[in-house]
């Protein structure tokens, strides 16, 4: 009987070790899991600024993007412009000259007096 009261104390004090094992072991494991929890929350409050952030840069760069692609067709459509112009001016120069108007008529008058000058130059 004795052997059995040992026994039994013996066992009540390593099941009171063991349980009291158990409790700390499940607070600090509570206290881990709520770490590992907020470090979570935190990770992603800074995923959704950063998200926010980035999506803030993206728009500016696209924005930036179109403006120069603007600025780009615009200078295009100038280019474009003053090459038509300058081939709109020789066609009627062309004209002009062809067809002996404005400037470019043949006048007795002109010619009178370029005779005139050039004789005077020699």
């Amino acid at each position: 009987e004795s052997f059995l009261r040992d026994q039994h104390l013996e066992f009540s004090a390593k099941m009171t070790e063991w349980t009291r094992k158990y409790e700390e072991d499940t607070e600090r494991k509570k206290t881990e899991l709520e770490n590992v929890i907020q470090a979570k929350a935190e990770g992603l409050a800074k995923l959704k600024s950063q998200t926010k952030q980035c999506k803030e840069v993206e728009k500016f760069v696209e924005k930036v993007k179109a403006e120069k692609e603007r600025a780009q067709k615009a200078k295009e459509m100038e280019t474009r412009r003053e090459g038509s112009a300058i081939k709109v001016q020789a066609w009627w120069r062309g004209i002009m000259v062809r067809c002996c108007l404005g400037q470019f008529r043949k006048n007795k008058v002109l010619k009178a007096k370029l005779m005139k000058i050039q004789k005077g130059r020699k």
